[in-house]
C-alpha cells in the first residue's frame, strides 16, 4: 500500500508555523539586546555612584576655611583631571576655586554644583564660566540658579557644562585627560586606514557629576533654609555615558533671565547628556 504524501496545504501550514516561531525568536534579540546592555550600565554605574559617595564621605575627615563665608574639602577619584595641590590649606594661593578636586560646601539652601562648569566663550551666562566660587561666594554656583534643557521627547532635565570622566590621565601623570593606556581603544585591523576600533573596555565611556545641599531635620525655632542646614548634606550623584561635552556647550545659556543656548533656541539635550543613573545620599559634614 502506497504511503500518503504531504499536501501542499499541510506544507504550506507547517512553513508558516516554522515562520512564527522563528519570527518570534528573532523579535526576542533586539529586547535580549538591549536588557543585556542595560543591565552593563546599571551596574557600572551604581558601582560608580556608590564609589563617588564614599569619595566625598572619605573627603569630609577634613575641611579648611575659604576666608569667606564657606569651607572647602578636597575630592579625591578617579574623574579628577587637576593636579593634586601643593598646599591644600592654601585657598588663594592655589587657585582652588578653579580646581575640579575644590569642593565648596553648600551654606544656607544653596545647592551647588561639581565640577564646575569650565565652558568659556563670547556671550555666555556666567553660569558657564570657570570661576564661579572667587572668594567663596555664599551663591549658587549655577549663577543662583540651576539651568533645565528638554530632551528629544520634551522631558527637562539639568542641564550640565560637563562632568568628571572616568579612565584618564591626571594632571602629572600623563596627557591630562587623555584615556589611560589601559583604556586604550584596540584596533582590530593593524596597518588598515580607517580600520574599525574597538574600546578595550567600557569604563572609560562612563563619567559622573554631583550636586550638593545642605539637609537636616526640622527643629523647633529653626529659621534657617532649609530646616535644619546645620546637619547633613545631601549629595545627588549622576552617572552619565558617552558625555558630550561640545553637544553642552551648545546649550549653555547667554542670558540669565531668559536662557538662549549659545548655538540657538530650539536646541535639545541629547540623550547621552541625560545621567543613566541617579544616587542620593546623605554625608556627615566635618
Amino acid at each position: 500500500m502506497a504511503r500518503r504524501g504531504f499536501t501542499i496545504l499541510e506544507i504550506v501550514i507547517a512553513i508558516f508555523v516554522l515562520a512564527l516561531g522563528i519570527a518570534g525568536i528573532v523579535a526576542i534579540y533586539p529586547t535580549a539586546i538591549r536588557t543585556g546592555k542595560q543591565s552593563v550600565d546599571d551596574s557600572y554605574a551604581a558601582s560608580i555612584a556608590l564609589s563617588v559617595a564614599d569619595a566625598l564621605q572619605a573627603s569630609m575627615r577634613e575641611s579648611f576655611p575659604t576666608g569667606g563665608p564657606s569651607r572647602y574639602v578636597i575630592f579625591n577619584h578617579d574623574g579628577v583631571l587637576d593636579a593634586p595641590p601643593a598646599d591644600k590649606k592654601d585657598f588663594s594661593g592655589e587657585a582652588m576655586h578653579q580646581k575640579d578636586y575644590c569642593v565648596l560646601l553648600p551654606i544656607g539652601g544653596n545647592e551647588l554644583f561639581y565640577p564646575v562648569p569650565n565652558l568659556t566663550g563670547p556671550g555666555l551666562h556666567p553660569a558657564a564660566l570657570l570661576d564661579q566660587r572667587a572668594g567663596g561666594a555664599q551663591v549658587d554656583n549655577g549663577a543662583g540658579q540651576l539651568i533645565y534643557a528638554k530632551d528629544t521627547e520634551g522631558t527637562g532635565h539639568l542641564w550640565i557644562a560637563r562632568t568628571y570622566p572616568l579612565g584618564r590621565y591626571r594632571a602629572g601623570e600623563g596627557p591630562t585627560g587623555e584615556v589611560r593606556t589601559e583604556f586604550r581603544f584596540l584596533d582590530i585591523n593593524p596597518g588598515v586606514t580607517d580600520a574599525k576600533l574597538v574600546a578595550a573596555d567600557r569604563y572609560c565611556s562612563y563619567s559622573y557629576a554631583f550636586l550638593l545641599r545642605r539637609w537636616g531635620p526640622v527643629r523647633v525655632g529653626d529659621t534657617t533654609d532649609p530646616p535644619g542646614s546645620d546637619g547633613l548634606i545631601r549629595a545627588r550623584i549622576l552617572v552619565f555615558r558617552d558625555f558630550d561635552e561640545e553637544a553642552a556647550r551648545q546649550l549653555a545659556p547667554t542670558n540669565a533671565s531668559s536662557p538662549v543656548p549659545v548655538g540657538g533656541a530650539g536646541l535639545t539635550i541629547p540623550k547621552t547628556n541625560v545621567p543613566i543613573h541617579e544616587f542620593i545620599t546623605m554625608l556627615n559634614p566635618p
